[in-house]
């Protein structure tokens, strides 16, 4: 409140404006008089304010299941790949025993491959494609100077990826193509 004096000495009080609702009264730490404000008002902004903090639970919660979604495959393809790389030796004594025994070898072999596919490991025998340093590991060349149109010729051994991740990449001899070690 404030006072103005005029020439008559008396004391004139100011009156202030009364609380609308674009307007609100304020209590003396300056916030809104609640029981001065429309009810419907105050309701509706404690809605918000819920609808709101809802809303980021909501997203908190989805983002914390994705992240656990996420987390979870990767520990099962690293299991998978961990367990692939533990039979590789298995692998590469059936693939050395098979021109032995073929018999004996071929039934344990689609057993396991099977399995293996059941999980996502697929066998890299690139044999007669074009050579992929990323998937392949060039130990031999027939032609060491030329290294366009380098083509596998022979599989020394098979490699292996596991739902698209390289396990091991696959030994193999290169050459140019239409060779006649082909």
């Amino acid at each position: 409140m404030s006072t103005d004096t005029t020439v008559h000495d008396e004391p004139v009080v100011a009156e202030e404006a009364p609380a609308t609702a674009e307007s609100p009264a304020h209590s003396a730490t300056g916030e809104p008089d609640e029981e001065q404000l429309d009810p419907i008002a105050v309701l509706t902004a404690e809605r918000d304010e819920y609808l709101d903090s809802l809303r980021r639970l909501q997203a908190e919660f989805e983002n914390f299941r994705k992240r656990v979604r996420r987390e979870s495959d990767d520990e099962f393809k690293r299991a998978v790949a961990w367990t692939v790389d533990r039979l590789l030796p298995v692998l590469d004594a059936l693939d050395g025993a098979k021109p032995h025994h073929p018999e004996v070898v071929e039934p344990l072999e689609a057993v396991v491959h099977g399995t293996l596919v059941a999980i996502g490991v697929e066998r890299i025998e690139p044999t007669g494609e074009r050579f992929d340093p990323d998937s392949h590991e060039a130990v031999a060349f027939d032609e060491p100077d030329e290294d366009t149109d380098l083509t596998v010729i022979e599989v020394l051994r098979a490699g292996y990826r596991c739902r698209g991740q390289l396990v091991r990449p696959a030994l193999v001899r290169v050459g140019r193509a239409g060779e006649p070690g082909e």
